[in-house]
């Protein structure tokens, strides 16, 4: 199956914000205050539906004319668009600061020349704003202090363009808008010119310096009426000269003879707003420069603190290197001086070797320490296991204390067997294991050493792993020299010296073998006396230390990940992370990766975001999943082998219990072994191996995780091959066939 890379973000959508108020709702759509999840920045969204293509396309040429108004200061800041199936949003800049509404609140309170600086600035910013709009052909035909917002710097803004209309649509003449802001014209007929907005912005002039609407009357409706009758309240005498002559001009009940914005831009007041705002800018342009110096200059000084304290790191990793060099040097000369010694005190020995070399070693004759002589039978030096499958670790006497001390043997078995668990090795002499237990329980982790079938050497809990496997038929040896200083004991395999031997060992010692198989037996093919070591001329051994947790560096193959998804899935991978966006109905999302497994041991392992529906598991290379299904789905079931979140096991349609549940942030993982025979599949609940796992896996498989909410998320935390496996020995687990219809 082929692979496909998710390297374009989904489409947005109104799940990408949270909603944190709505501003208004009407007619001509809902406007909303949002914060966006990935910036934390708040924005305003217009939500405008379409409900038919008339409305579409309203829409869409409101969208059109705010492209067209960016190009000025005083209108409203369009950031973006995005749709769904039956709305289009609209997002803006929020103006944390409010409307003009709340600010003539406010200059109530204010000096009266507070008031008048305040007023004319706005007044300018305004006329600047509708200026631009009418150059364009656009009427607002809706302006009000609500209507006009005020940015971080104090500035007016002009917003909401819903009412807003070109000049050269037919139905321009349509009454719309807020009465008691409306022109005469628009209240009377519904005809609406530029000079409407002209009008609407000579009340809100009058109503900033005067703090009440100048056809104020008791109800809306009488105030529609005293501007119908041009009954307008007198002004105060504080609003004298240009200012007041400029209101008068503006709210002429005549729109004929209203003046147009460009000619109140000429205004004497309005040029030295001018000039105030040129200065005013300049000014403020200084500061940004200033501002973006300084923190050019921070950057330069972070970057220069950055480097000194990455060449410190550089040095301090020189003198880490040199300190771990330096240990390395000191332990391979510590071995060379235990090697030394081992040769000299062989060369002590080899003058006995001339007079006994023709002597042939003593012959000593094991007898095994059997719990349990209905399941073991010792038989002309084969120790033959009966009755049962069933752990039986058995010692061989005698006691060790003294001398070189060689033991060897194979192992056979008969008929059918799942796993190679042939293991052997020595024990503290006061070590005897009851019938029915194995080496590896926490009682003995410090008093044995075993020899695993895959080469690997175990003891207190430390592994390592550079001695040869062997298997049915193989001769597999033994050599203690309880004479030595320190205490030694060397492995071979065929008569082959392997590589890690250990020192330090009990001054008393037991060899043992562990049978589990019916009909399977050990054959001591030697055990006996030697006058001198057979490992007189091994070269580039390395001793490990009984009792000790050996550190044996294991390196690892991480992968990158490379999720394939269903197609017309809302999900994607960005790096480690799997996004499912999903929707407000609750479906499957099955992604897999790539590579395909075919060899090693691979260990994946990761973190739900969210509890329920979850899974991880595997499936056939063959396998397309489609968008909204699952893997116990019936033309899937047969093919995939999965662990849900509530610690069930499914395959072939069939679950099987008693593995572990896991929740949201819990690292589940699985581990797949294609090297053992049979290939086998195993589970994890932050790092705690479960009962049930699975043998027989198919020759490749891919590795697959299923989410199920919306906005659900699963990070990789883990996926790489590993040179030893993690599964620690476990009595009691409970394998499953896969392919095989389970029984529960």
């Amino acid at each position: 199956m082929s692979s496909r890379r998710n390297s374009n973000p989904p489409p947005r959508s109104l799940a990408d914000f949270k909603i944190i108020k709505e501003l208004s709702h009407g007619a001509f759509g809902r406007i909303l205050v949002v914060n966006e999840k990935q910036t934390n920045l708040q924005k305003t969204i217009k939500v405008l539906a379409f409900n038919k293509l008339e409305d579409k396309k309203i829409a869409e040429e409101e969208l059109q004319m705010l492209e067209h108004t960016q190009e000025s200061k005083q209108t409203v800041h369009y950031i973006e668009k995005f749709s769904d199936e039956m709305n289009i949003f609209i997002v803006f800049e929020y103006y944390q600061k409010g409307n003009l509404r709340v600010q003539i609140n406010l200059m109530k309170g204010m000096s009266l020349q507070d008031k008048k600086i305040l007023c004319y600035k706005y007044t300018f910013q305004v006329l600047s704003g509708l200026s631009f709009l009418h150059s364009l052909g656009i009427i607002h035909r809706d302006l009000k202090p609500e209507n006009i917002l005020i940015d971080d710097n104090g500035n007016a803004i002009i917003a909401d363009f819903g009412l807003a209309c070109r000049m050269e649509r037919p139905t321009y003449r349509t009454k719309s808008g807020t009465n008691i802001y409306g022109s005469p014209e628009s209240l009377n007929s519904g005809e609406m010119t530029m000079k409407s907005d002209v009008y609407s912005l000579g009340l809100i002039i009058s109503e900033m310096l005067t703090g009440q609407h100048p056809f104020a009357g008791k109800t809306d409706e009488e105030t529609v009426s005293n501007i119908k009758n041009g009954k307008m309240a007198t002004l105060p005498d504080y609003v004298q000269g240009e200012i007041k002559a400029m209101i008068f001009s503006m709210l002429n009940a005549s729109n004929i003879k209203r003046p147009s914005t460009n000619e109140l831009l000429a205004n004497d007041i309005m040029l030295l707003q001018a000039e105030q705002e040129r200065i005013n800018e300049n000014q403020s342009k200084q500061q940004q420069e200033n501002k973006d110096l300084n923190q050019k200059i921070t950057q330069l000084e972070l970057k220069f603190q950055t480097q000194q304290l990455e060449k410190e790191k550089d040095r301090q990793e020189k003198e880490a290197v040199i300190r771990e060099l330096e240990t390395l040097k000191r332990e391979q000369n510590e071995t060379k001086d235990l090697l030394s010694r081992f040769i000299e005190a062989q060369k002590k020995t080899q003058q006995q070797v001339d007079v006994i070399i023709n002597t042939k070693p003593p012959v000593i004759q094991p007898f095994s320490i059997i719990a349990d002589h209905n399941t073991n039978l010792l038989l002309e030096k084969q120790i033959i296991h009966q009755n049962k499958n069933e752990y039986s670790t058995i010692t061989i006497n005698p006691v060790i204390t003294e001398g070189i001390v060689y033991f060897e043997g194979f192992y056979n078995k008969t008929g059918e067997f799942i796993f190679d668990i042939d293991h052997f090795g020595i024990a503290d002499a006061s070590v005897t294991f009851p019938q029915g237990e194995w080496p590896f329980q926490n009682k003995y982790e410090e008093e044995f050493i075993a020899y695993q079938n895959n080469g690997i050497l175990c003891h207190c809990d430390g592994q390592a792993n550079k001695n040869d496997s062997f298997q049915d038929g193989k001769r597999i040896a033994m050599e203690v020299n309880m004479d030595s200083n320190p205490r030694t004991l060397n492995f071979f395999v065929d008569d082959k010296i392997q590589p890690y031997f250990i020192i330090n060992i009990p001054s008393a010692i037991r060899f043992w073998i562990l049978l589990y198989y019916i009909s399977s037996y050990f054959k001591v093919t030697r055990f006996e006396k030697l006058s001198t070591p057979s490992t007189v001329d091994a070269t580039g051994q390395i001793a490990l230390k009984w009792k000790e947790k050996w550190k044996v560096n294991v390196p690892t193959s991480p992968y990158e990940p490379e999720a394939i998804i269903p197609s017309n899935s809302k999900a994607y991978q960005e790096k480690q992370y799997i996004n499912y966006t999903g929707n407000s109905e609750l479906t499957y999302c099955v992604v897999t990766f790539n590579p395909i497994i075919t060899e090693g041991i691979i260990h994946f392992e990761g973190i739900f975001n969210k509890t329920g529906a979850n899974s991880i598991g595997i499936a056939d290379p063959s396998i397309v999943f489609k968008a909204d299904k699952w893997p116990r789905d019936e033309e899937y079931c047969d093919k995939t082998v999965s662990f849900d979140y509530y610690g069930d096991i499914r395959n072939c349609d069939v679950r099987v219990i008693g593995n572990a549940r896991f929740q949201a942030g819990q690292r589940v993982a699985l581990e797949v072994n294609m090297t053992s025979n049979p290939k086998t599949l195993d589970f994890f609940v932050d790092g705690q191996i479960q009962p049930n796992y699975v043998i027989n896996i198919p020759s490749s498989i891919r590795i697959f995780v299923c989410l199920y909410y919306q906005d659900s998320l699963f990070q990789i935390t883990r996926f790489e091959k590993l040179t030893i496996s993690s599964v620690k020995r476990i009595k009691d687990r409970k394998y499953l066939k896969c392919g095989e219809k389970w029984k529960n």
